[in-house]
């Protein structure tokens, strides 16, 4: 994932626009599925905390309640991978399929 760059994507009707957006958004669908932040830290191997953090890269999803630190697209793609692979989001893999993503050389020619 380090040389991709995600050019379109859509998860549960919001409009991908990078690594970091989906990594927010698998980690609201979880939550939302869960109803416990205890679950959610419990089984995410991002790096989240309870309310609003904004120091080191920790921006704030208010409809959760919980800040999670930006990564790279690896360590976002293996955090996302992760609760996919957990039994309450299997059906995340079917969103899989709709994100595009090209080289980040080629995608730099496209804009």
């Amino acid at each position: 994932m380090k040389h991709t760059k995600v050019i379109k994507g859509h998860f549960e009707n919001v409009h991908i626009k990078n690594w970091n957006d989906m990594l927010a958004q698998s980690h609201i669908v979880a939550y939302r599925k869960l109803g416990d932040w205890t679950k959610l830290k419990d089984m995410s191997i991002a790096r989240i905390a309870k309310g609003e953090r904004s120091e080191n890269g920790f921006p704030y999803l208010e409809d959760i309640d919980i800040s999670i630190q930006r990564r790279s697209a690896n360590k976002s793609w293996e955090a996302i991978k992760h609760l996919a692979f957990s039994s309450i989001l299997k059906h995340m893999l079917n969103f899989f399929g709709e994100i595009k993503v090209k080289p980040k050389s080629l995608a730099k020619n496209m804009y």
